[in-house]
C-alpha cells in the first residue's frame, strides 16, 4: 500500500490544484459526478484515469484488489484533492517556490498539449519548408579523432610528478609529433580508442565534461598543456576533425517533425505569456527596473 500512496505525489496534486483553481467559488457545490471521473470534490473532479493509475501501481491485477483497498485509494485521492484546494485557498501555489515552479511547468505542458491538439498533422510540404529553414540543425554532428597520453600519479610519485612527466612529454610531442615513440611515453589506460571518430557527446562519455571541453577547444593538430585528470595528468591532441555533413530530408524526417512540434509549442507559450502580460497588472520594484 505504501507504493500506491507514493504515487499520490506532486504530479497528481498539481492536477487537483489546476482543477481547483477553476472550481473554487461561492457556487462550488458537489454536483453529479461527471463522466470520466470517480468523484467530485468541491467542484473539482477526480479523473478515473488517475484512480486506475494508482490501482495499477499497486501491482498485480487491479480486479483482484478487494473493496477495502479500492476504497482506501479513493479516500486518499479525495484527501489529496481537499488538501490541494485548501492550498489554493491559502495561496500556496504562489508562496511556495517549488510548488509554484511545478505548477508553472504543469500549465506549460497544458498549453503545449492544447496547441498540438488544435493543429492538424503537418503536411509533407510544411515539413520540407521547416527542414530547409533549419537545415543546419539536422546536420550530422562534428566528430574528432582525439589522441590522449595519461600519466599516472601512482606510477609517477604523485600529482605534481605526473604533471611534470606530462610537460616533458608535451615538449617531445611538439618537437617530433605524435610518433609511435611518443605514444609510449604515457601510462595505461588509454582512452578514448585512438582510431575512433567521436562526437563531443561521446567524447564526454570517455573523458568526462571537463576534459571533453578542453579537447573541444583545441584546433586540429594542436596539443593541450598538461591537464589534471582523475588519477594523474594527461595530454590531449586533436588528430582529425570531420565536419558535420548535411543529411537528406528523408533521413531526418522524424526529427524535423519533432522540431516542428516543439516550435509549435514554444510559439503557443510565447503568445500566451505575451497576452497574460497585457492582461495582468505587473509592477516591478524601481531599483530592479
Amino acid at each position: 500500500m505504501k507504493a500506491a500512496e507514493g504515487m499520490l505525489a506532486l504530479g497528481a496534486l498539481l492536477g487537483a490544484v489546476i482543477a481547483a483553481l477553476g472550481a473554487l467559488g461561492p457556487d462550488a457545490e458537489a454536483p453529479r459526478v461527471p463522466e470520466g471521473a470517480v468523484a467530485i470534490v468541491g467542484g473539482a473532479p477526480i479523473a478515473e484515469e488517475d484512480y486506475r493509475r494508482v490501482l495499477d501501481a499497486m501491482g498485480g491485477d487491479r480486479r483482484a484488489l478487494d473493496e477495502a483497498a479500492r476504497r482506501h485509494v479513493l479516500d486518499r485521492l479525495i484527501d489529496e484533492s481537499l488538501l490541494a484546494q485548501r492550498g489554493v485557498e491559502l495561496g500556496l501555489p504562489m508562496r511556495a517556490p517549488r510548488l509554484r515552479a511545478a505548477l508553472g511547468d504543469a500549465v506549460l505542458s497544458f498549453i503545449v498539449a492544447q496547441a498540438e491538439g488544435a493543429e492538424p498533422a503537418p503536411s509533407e510540404e510544411a515539413l520540407r519548408a521547416h527542414y530547409e529553414a533549419r537545415k543546419a540543425l539536422f546536420r550530422r554532428p562534428v566528430r574528432a579523432r582525439v589522441r590522449q597520453l595519461f600519466f599516472s600519479a601512482r606510477l609517477s610519485g604523485g600529482d605534481e610528478a605526473a604533471l611534470q612527466r606530462a610537460a616533458e612529454a608535451r615538449a617531445r610531442v611538439v618537437r617530433g609529433g605524435w610518433t609511435e615513440e611518443a605514444a609510449r611515453l604515457g601510462d595505461p589506460p588509454l582512452t578514448p580508442p585512438p582510431d575512433a571518430l567521436l562526437t563531443v557527446q561521446k567524447l564526454g562519455d570517455y573523458l568526462g565534461p571537463t576534459l571533453a571541453a578542453a579537447a573541444s577547444a583545441l584546433v586540429e593538430g594542436q596539443t593541450s598543456p598538461p591537464l589534471r585528470c582523475a588519477g594523474g595528468a594527461c595530454l590531449l591532441s586533436i588528430a582529425e576533425v570531420e565536419a558535420g555533413q548535411e543529411r537528406p530530408f528523408e533521413e531526418v524526417k522524424a526529427l524535423v517533425e519533432a522540431d516542428w512540434r516543439k516550435n509549435l509549442g514554444d510559439e503557443a507559450v510565447r503568445r500566451f505569456l505575451e497576452a497574460r502580460r497585457r492582461e495582468v497588472p505587473i509592477a516591478v520594484r524601481q531599483d530592479l527596473q
